[in-house]
């Protein structure tokens, strides 16, 4: 594989979450001053960034089967205790695995890229 339009459009969706935290933590946008709101707005681009970067992918391996699983996972069950408890922290989790997971589908596409350049017939 090699790096797509996919892999652009979830790291415009990760940063989108990355502004959005910064907007609630900073003040920014009045919309944003209730965590629940925010919760939903940043799980909202992570979950789009799984579908974009993931589901149309042509070739899904079963270690991104699963990887893909554990994070939709992980960030449904952050969601859901953010939603209960109200913290900022939560949010701020949710962040982070969408940065993670952004950027080791890159990693992966990448390698996968020098792979096919090594061993590729000359």
């Amino acid at each position: 594989m090699i790096i797509t339009s996919r892999d652009s459009v979830t790291g415009v969706l990760a940063l989108g979450a990355i502004i959005i935290l910064q907007a609630y933590l900073h003040g920014w946008w009045p919309l944003l001053s209730d965590v629940r709101w925010t919760l939903l707005a940043v799980f909202s681009l992570s979950v789009l960034a799984v579908a974009t970067g993931y589901l149309y992918d042509e070739e899904p391996s079963f270690r991104w089967s699963l990887a893909a699983a554990a994070y939709l996972a992980l960030c449904s069950m952050l969601a859901i205790a953010g939603l209960l408890s109200r913290q900022p922290s939560v949010v701020m989790g949710i962040v982070a695995a969408t940065v993670v997971f952004w950027l080791a589908s890159v990693g992966v596409h990448l390698f996968a890229a020098r792979q096919y350049q090594r061993h590729a017939p000359q």
